[in-house]
């Protein structure tokens, strides 16, 4: 048997494919228009206006409802990253803070818009990805190393998942994205693929994935050959794993299931956490967007908390 190997990618992995950086994705979003045969061009036009109207009147300071952006502002809008947005509005809805012309609840409802214009665009950009490069690199592996390899993932896109995916075909598997992960059936949002046999390759993506939903009630995820976080936010469909609430006509809908950047932080107590070699579990912290808080020992080093397990890593060890 060949030795386990294990792949660690993040966001320069898939921009030779075209997938912009973090850095780039703002501006480019922003000005990006879909085709106009697209089915979702007007929800599109709606999302990116919103997201407009709050970066002129939040950090470009021109007023409310102004939902295009002139010359001008294109040049301030280049000193801003997804990270600025993002931790603006994930504080204010956190804190239930007032933006100008805008109260925590209109920001909340931006942050959906923002999720909107984020999906569409890089899932536009990754379909025309060339996926050659990426698709002989997993025939290398599959050739050198077997089943015996994993990807550990930060990326949200789907070019390394389809890469790995055409390469499993002809062996009648789909990559494993981990316990609790379910496959839609081919061709049906409706139907979960109960048979479909799961390859020795790991697919494990920290951050989320373009092609997950999620049930907001029983908390499966699903996934899918295509990028279904697009379709999650214009046009839900129900979770079919669940039955409908007394009385209800309609079961949960499914969203996307992805961690936005922000640059927000919980802050703790000093007197939290004393700096051991064996950190109390009983000290413990939640995020917003992020896996990971920062907290301050009782001699000012930082921990890591990882707000997903409720685990915490001293760095004065």
């Amino acid at each position: 048997m060949s030795e386990k190997l294990v792949l660690v990618v993040g966001a320069g992995f898939s921009a030779s494919a075209g997938v912009p950086l973090q850095s780039a994705i703002l501006k480019d979003m922003l000005s990006f228009s879909l085709p106009q045969q697209d089915r979702n061009r007007s929800q599109f036009l709606k999302a990116q206006t919103e997201v407009i109207k709050f970066i002129n009147a939040v950090f470009l300071q021109r007023g409310e409802d102004r939902g295009q952006l002139l010359e001008d502002d294109e040049l301030a809008v280049d000193s801003l990253t997804l990270e600025d947005v993002y931790t603006v509005v994930d504080n204010a809805v956190m804190n239930m803070e007032w933006l100008p012309y805008y109260d925590w609840k209109r920001t909340a409802a931006v942050r959906t818009y923002l999720d909107a214009c984020l999906f569409t665009y890089v899932n536009h950009r990754q379909t025309a990805a060339p996926l050659e490069p990426y698709r002989a690199l997993a025939d290398r592996l599959l050739q050198s190393h077997d089943e015996n390899w994993s990807t550990i993932s930060l990326n949200w896109d789907t070019v390394w998942d389809r890469a790995v995916r055409q390469a499993l075909d002809s062996r009648k598997v789909v990559p494993d994205y981990g316990a609790g992960v379910e496959w839609f059936r081919e061709g049906s949002y409706a139907e979960i693929e109960e048979s479909l046999p799961r390859s020795n390759v790991k697919l494990l993506k920290l951050h989320g994935s373009f092609n997950w939903l999620t049930c907001p009630r029983c908390h499966s995820i699903f996934v899918s050959e295509d990028a279904v976080a697009e379709f999650g936010c214009y046009n839900p469909f129900e979770c079919p794993r669940c039955f409908p609430d007394m009385g209800a006509t309609h079961r949960p809908l499914l969203e996307p299931l992805f961690l936005t950047p922000t640059f927000i932080r919980l802050e703790f107590e000093r007197d939290t956490l004393k700096a051991t070699k064996r950190p109390r579990p009983d000290a413990l912290g939640r995020g917003f967007s992020r896996p990971h808080a920062v907290l301050r020992c009782e001699n000012g080093s930082r921990c890591s908390v990882n707000t997903v397990d409720m685990w915490i890593t001293c760095a004065a060890v």
